[in-house]
């Protein structure tokens, strides 16, 4: 025992929990909160406040982590929130991460729908933007033949969703 001392070194940190804030940068947000920016930015702020030093806040675009608020540009083309989840899950499996804050307008146009997204940390949402309601018409369901021959006519059955139409 003498020759070889047995040492036991035990090394104890405690991490704050960690929430991250995703912001809806898409041109979407832009259109429908046009001369509101300062808005969004005064609402991220006071949150930050609020939280004050209890948590770690770490603030991310739907493509990349935000250093500065001044620095949102909205002019992501495409909004797909659910993979920068998925990716925002995968790089913090192993800190302390309690929860996701998602400010977003609810326009999804690539990748999973928001009531579809599945995170093993709570995702909590705050609606920005325009809540009017749009309209719209979609076609939904069309049915052709498979083959046909030239100089015939074909039926062609199709349903159409319309929303703000007669």
């Amino acid at each position: 025992l003498l020759l070889n001392p047995l040492l036991k070194l035990i090394d104890n940190q405690t991490q704050k929990p960690k929430i991250h804030l995703l912001i809806d940068d898409s041109k979407s947000i832009e259109i429908v909160s046009s001369g509101k920016k300062r808005t969004l930015i005064d609402a991220i702020k006071t949150l930050q406040d609020q939280l004050g030093d209890q948590v770690d806040v770490e603030m991310y675009g739907l493509e990349n982590e935000i250093t500065y608020l001044h620095s949102l540009t909205f002019n992501s083309s495409s909004t797909n929130i659910s993979s920068t989840i998925k990716e925002l899950n995968t790089q913090s499996a192993s800190e302390n991460h309690v929860a996701t804050i998602l400010f977003s307008d609810g326009v999804v146009n690539q990748g999973i729908g928001l009531d579809n997204i599945v995170s093993r940390k709570p995702i909590f949402t705050i609606g920005i933007g325009d809540t009017t309601k749009k309209k719209d018409l979609a076609v939904t369901e069309l049915f052709v033949n498979n083959s046909t021959y030239k100089g015939n006519q074909f039926p062609l059955q199709t349903s159409i969703l319309a929303k703000g139409y007669k």
